[in-house]
């Protein structure tokens, strides 16, 4: 009777070590910046960074003491606030911040969408105006990756389960996140592997043009586009993902067929035993 006990022990402990268990990421601070509306936190602001400027000062169409016209202006309260205002405002207290971002990806790419609906992200989708605030480097590790996702989900997924992620993820702060290698203003893509192997020797000065060419951002699919110039290498990367799980299943339910037949054979004979004992 022993054995049969030993035996369920056994394939429940294996049961339990196969069971999928969930992911989870850093409780990150909040970020207004992906939330805004027109409504403004009057308490909040005040306490922010931006908190001793005036309106007038961002907001120019504000005429001190002007109470002719309403505001805000009813006919734009259906659109996004955060698309609608016009960030070179900002370049007037960070000349260098906004100097770097129209030379880097985002400015091109949002230069490209104008009047394409959603334009590429500028200040605003990134940092909160109204309640922008200092983070430590445990909360920027989250708060960027997920700033980021909002755009790219493919990006932050794959960030998630490389090592960069999982290090980010086990709270280690000199881990890399999003700005760490493509820039937080001068935003590059990194598909020069000059750019690349650049970023990766801020932490690793080693780095050479082959190590630089390994893909953070990994695609497992065969629906790359056409255009996409790593089309070959996601595919490649689907077939052999799908040649590993495909293995591991069928090693898996071989062992564990083997295991129940195992133990059923071990149950017969435990009661034929005890039926000629």
């Amino acid at each position: 009777m022993r054995e049969i006990w030993l035996s369920l022990a056994i394939l429940a402990i294996l049961l339990a070590g196969c069971a999928p268990r969930p992911q989870t990421w850093p409780s990150q601070p909040e970020n207004p910046a992906l939330t805004s509306t027109w409504h403004i936190d009057v308490a909040r602001f005040l306490s922010s960074a931006h908190g001793g400027v005036a309106c007038e000062t961002c907001h120019a169409d504000i005429a001190v003491g002007e109470t002719s016209m309403p505001h805000p202006d009813v006919t734009r309260l259906t659109l996004s606030a955060t698309s609608l205002y016009d960030y070179s405002t900002c370049a007037r207290c960070h000349p260098q911040e906004y100097a770097d971002y129209d030379r880097g990806a985002h400015a091109a790419a949002r230069a490209q969408s104008e009047g394409e609906g959603e334009p590429s992200p500028t200040c605003g989708h990134c940092h909160s105006s109204h309640y922008a605030a200092a983070y430590t480097r445990a909360e920027l590790l989250s708060n960027v990756a997920e700033t980021c996702g909002t755009c790219h989900p493919e990006e932050l997924e794959s960030y998630r389960a490389d090592y960069h992620g999982k290090a980010a993820l086990l709270g280690y702060e000199q881990a890399a996140t999003c700005t760490d290698c493509h820039g937080a203003h001068a935003v590059s893509s990194l598909y020069d592997v000059g750019e690349t192997v650049q970023a990766c020797r801020r932490c690793h000065p080693e780095v050479n043009a082959s190590t630089a060419s390994y893909r953070v951002h990994a695609r497992e699919t065969l629906n790359a586009g056409s255009d996409d110039t790593r089309a070959q290498e996601s595919a490649l990367l689907f077939w052999v993902k799908l040649f590993f799980t495909v293995l591991v299943v069928s090693v898996l339910a071989f062992f564990y067929t083997h295991t129940l037949l195992w133990f059923l054979r071990s149950l017969h004979e435990r009661l034929k035993k005890g039926r000629h004992g």
